[in-house]
């Protein structure tokens, strides 16, 4: 059996019969709150492990929400050794006393309790910039890669140098340091990590903007909007590759160069092989929101061209422009991607309404070109000849007569 964690904004509070421990510690609730429950079994029969409960405030003893909640405007990661790390935006106060702190833990996978063991694990800031008190915020943007794990919060986070950055911790949450958004502004300049770049991303707002990992990679994955080859700085769409280990840009690809697109919202998966599929709304193809996507191997080299997510749906090839889509989400394992989306205006002719999620599986067979296949001939075994000069006996075979006969000679002419 698997285990999964479960995050979800709810009011548990409000339910005593149901969640008696809600309120119970010294922390009172009266607003919505980033929850989590671990799960075992298959998603559609699971097994409650833990009971429905706050990462954050759950075990204070005191405090109270004032009508502000805790958001999973965060995200929640699976981690290399099993746990799981927990990010959520706090609008309380109560620990960082701004209007938006990124506040962060560890979920125990055995117990679903916010404790590494026996210890309880935060809540920690999860901003590592030069002024931690900073208002922050967090939509998404959390990666787990080999040992540990990524957040980065779209404000506040800025280092001593005035760049904002991405924090990182090890599996047991230890600061480990932080990334630098050293931008890239001008499209003749090298792409990073070249003339002392880090990333061609400029934008670098929660919504529009995504990291991503794989727990066996060493390498985290930042996708996003910047400068197009026109000089437009918002036009073009990256993928910077970081090295979680060093903390350093390890490679960058400019997605869609050569293109003319109008991105927005811009998200980025990857897997264990660090191949990286990357996909956005855009409306150059049919005036409407589409979600576009391209997929690239672990060099960053482009595996596919650019192409219309959901052509390779149920809905076919033959009309990719019935609906319009935004809102993408992807995620990547197996050499499957899954795309999610929203519809963005009625096609009741196919049975489609405004904010219908849409979900597609693709195949990465499915989406590379086609490749010829290698036919390897076998060599054929090669034919044994036989030396007269090894026939000693002269009876036309080379065997193990031939060579006792060898041997005895050889001792003759050694002696004892």
């Amino acid at each position: 059996m698997y285990q999964h964690l479960l995050a979800n904004e709810c009011t548990p509070w409000a339910d005593g019969a149901c969640h008696p421990s809600y309120g119970r510690n010294g922390f009172d609730y009266d607003a919505d709150v980033a929850c989590v429950q671990l799960l075992e079994g298959p998603p559609l029969n699971p097994v409650p492990l833990s009971p429905i409960t706050d990462p954050i405030y759950g075990k204070a003893a005191s405090g109270a929400q004032n009508g502000k909640p805790t958001l999973f405007g965060g995200e929640i990661r699976c981690l290399s050794n099993g746990n799981f790390a927990v990010v959520v935006e706090d609008q309380t106060g109560n620990t960082i006393p701004v209007d938006r702190a990124s506040l962060a833990t560890i979920v125990d996978a055995q117990d679903g309790s916010p404790t590494i063991g026996e210890v309880m694990v935060g809540p920690f800031n999860a901003n590592q910039g030069a002024n931690p008190s900073a208002s922050t915020g967090i939509w998404s943007n959390m990666a787990a890669f080999d040992g540990g794990f990524a957040i980065r919060p779209h404000t506040g986070t800025e280092d001593a140098s005035g760049y904002l950055t991405i924090g990182f911790w090890d599996n047991e949450a230890n600061p480990q340091g932080t990334w630098p958004t050293i931008v890239r502004t001008d499209p003749n300049s090298p792409l990073a990590p070249a003339g002392g770049f880090t990333t061609s991303i400029s934008i670098l707002s929660g919504t529009e903007t995504r990291i991503d990992s794989d727990i066996r990679s060493d390498f985290v994955y930042m996708a996003g909007r910047g400068v197009d080859a026109t000089g437009d700085p918002d036009g073009g769409v990256y993928i910077t590759k970081i090295n979680a280990k060093t903390r350093t840009t390890a490679d960058e690809v400019y997605v869609t160069e050569g293109l003319s697109v109008a991105p927005q919202r811009v998200t980025v998966c990857s897997d264990k092989y660090d191949n990286v599929f990357v996909c956005w709304s855009d409306t150059s193809n049919t005036g409407n929101l589409q979600i576009a996507g391209r997929l690239f191997d672990s060099n960053l080299d482009p595996l596919t061209d650019a192409f219309l997510v959901f052509e390779h749906s149920e809905l076919g090839p033959e009309s990719p422009d019935g609906f319009s889509v935004r809102r993408p989400s992807c995620s990547m394992v197996d050499g499957r991607i899954l795309v999610t989306g929203a519809v963005d205006e009625d096609a009741l002719s196919i049975g489609y309404s405004r904010n219908d999620a849409l979900a597609v599986v693709l195949s990465v067979n499915d989406v590379l070109p086609p490749t010829l296949t290698p036919t390897a001939t076998e060599p054929p075994e090669p034919t044994a000849t036989m030396n007269p000069r090894s026939d000693i006996n002269s009876d036309n075979v080379v065997d193990a007569n031939d060579l006792l006969i060898l041997m005895l000679d050889w001792m003759k002419a050694a002696g004892p």
